[in-house]
């Protein structure tokens, strides 16, 4: 069985994370809080608190789902928390 890997796009809001390496393009499940907002509101202008606290959610969710399932993944984050880095220690532990 080919062991899962945790990629992690990461920089500060505008950087070009998005743009340079969109997660889409691992070739893994991948997770975008910033096209998911979009989609719920339908631009990635003027993202509301609510929109983007509630895809935060959804976000880690997909994370913990596939650490638990051993599954490979790639996710963007501005690292403005340490839910990432708590995130990247429990896929260690599981083998990512």
């Amino acid at each position: 069985m080919t062991r899962p890997i945790m990629v992690v796009v990461a920089g500060p809001a505008g950087s070009g994370k998005t743009t340079l390496f969109p997660v889409t393009a691992f070739g893994i499940d991948a997770f975008s809080i910033d096209a998911r907002c979009a989609q719920l509101q339908g631009s990635y202008t003027a993202i509301s608190k609510a929109t983007r606290s509630a895809v935060a959610q959804e976000c880690e969710a997909f994370v913990l789902r596939h650490i638990a399932e051993g599954r490979s993944f790639a996710v963007e984050t501005t690292l403005r928390t340490l839910v990432s880095v708590g995130q990247a220690s429990s896929a260690r532990k599981q083998g990512s």
